[in-house]
């Protein structure tokens, strides 16, 4: 396959806007269960572990974190897996190139999903106008600068 025949991974918000995957990013949040009754710093601790990674990877853009719903079981448990979506769509407003939103979630991840599924299922509802960023050519610019700065040096 050549780059050029990759397929775009997309879908749809509830709003109707449609949404690229740039990147994505999933990682096991443990290797064994871990119940909030029990080890509720444990939680919290392996949330704020992932945020941190991904806030590290954004380079000073904002991450959106949505919190991890609790599987409700006894005892509840947060997800197995964190996600990070980088994500593209058209510009809010006039002038801009293209919007874009860091997402990290959590969701319990099961065996032959697509990606695009877990995205719909997980992000269905978020609100792109309260969220994600318009990029202008000056700020996509500096941030060229700024990555290869730190990707060279």
């Amino acid at each position: 396959m050549n780059p050029g025949e990759y397929p775009d991974i997309h879908f749809k918000l509830d709003d109707g806007r449609v949404v690229t995957v740039d990147s994505f990013v999933w990682e096991p949040c443990y290797n064994r269960v871990i119940t909030v009754g029990h080890e509720g710093e444990s939680v919290e601790k392996t949330t704020a572990r992932k945020r941190l990674t991904i806030e590290n990877l954004a380079a000073g853009f904002k991450v959106n974190y949505l919190k991890p719903p609790l599987i409700n079981q006894h005892p509840p448990r947060i997800p197995n897996s964190a996600m990070t979506a980088w994500l593209s769509s058209a510009p809010m407003s006039p002038g801009a190139l293209y919007s874009f939103a860091i997402v990290l979630f959590f969701a319990d991840y099961v065996k032959e999903t697509s990606i695009e599924a877990i995205l719909r299922r997980c992000l269905f509802d978020f609100d792109w106008e309260a969220h994600a960023e318009d990029v202008s050519e000056e700020s996509n610019r500096v941030w060229k600068e700024v990555f290869l700065d730190r990707t060279l040096h």
